[in-house]
């Protein structure tokens, strides 16, 4: 280390080995291939907001792309407004999200055992497997609807969960779509309970 004449400060000179340039020329053109070609023109530079369609920034845009990614819209509503318990309307918003723990969600989390599902075993273990298309669920749906006497009947069974969900709910007034929900609700909580 030398120090300069007159200066409190040390200067150190570091030269770079063969392999150490090597190494760094290695990694210029590595970022130079993947690097897109880019072609200057003499145009001005202009500054965007790629979350609206003009352009500009607005505050709306700011708060609306927070959400980009986030999980779905669930359309929270109809379970909030139902008429249930509050541990069921919880259950569902869970239910509507993907977000129980079936052993789909159990693997991805590092669990190791079987994945198929615990009523018919034919296949992976899903929250719309297990409350929609399994064929226990199924019998279920379909004694509901017996029981019911024809006052409710249900569809949608090959449809994702938040979409069986607004099937089941949509062209109703909001006093059926509460009781409707209700339900759903009970019906989708006693296969889980059941499963576990």
């Amino acid at each position: 280390m030398e120090e300069a004449a007159g200066s409190k400060h040390a200067y150190s000179i570091v030269v770079p080995t063969c392999n150490e340039r090597l190494g760094v020329a290695l990694i210029m053109y590595l970022l130079l291939k993947k690097t897109p070609q880019v072609n200057l023109t003499s145009e001005q530079d202009a500054l965007t907001w790629r979350w609206t369609s003009h352009g500009e920034y607005t505050a709306k845009s700011a708060y609306e792309m927070q959400f980009v990614g986030a999980s779905r819209d669930v359309p929270g509503m109809a379970i909030w407004r139902a008429q249930a318990e509050g541990k069921h309307k919880f259950f569902a918003w869970l239910l509507l999200q993907s977000r129980i723990l079936t052993k789909d969600r159990l693997a991805a989390r590092g669990w190791q055992g079987n994945s198929n599902c615990s009523f018919c075993s034919l296949h992976e273990e899903t929250a719309e497997h297990l409350i929609l298309s399994c064929p226990f669920a199924q019998q279920v749906w379909s004694r509901v609807t017996v029981w019911l006497n024809g006052f409710m009947s249900f569809q949608g069974f090959d449809l994702q969960l938040e979409d069986w969900w607004r099937a089941n709910l949509q062209n109703l007034s909001k006093q059926e779509q509460r009781v409707k929900a209700a339900v759903l609700m009970y019906v989708a909580w006693n296969i889980w309970k059941e499963r576990n």
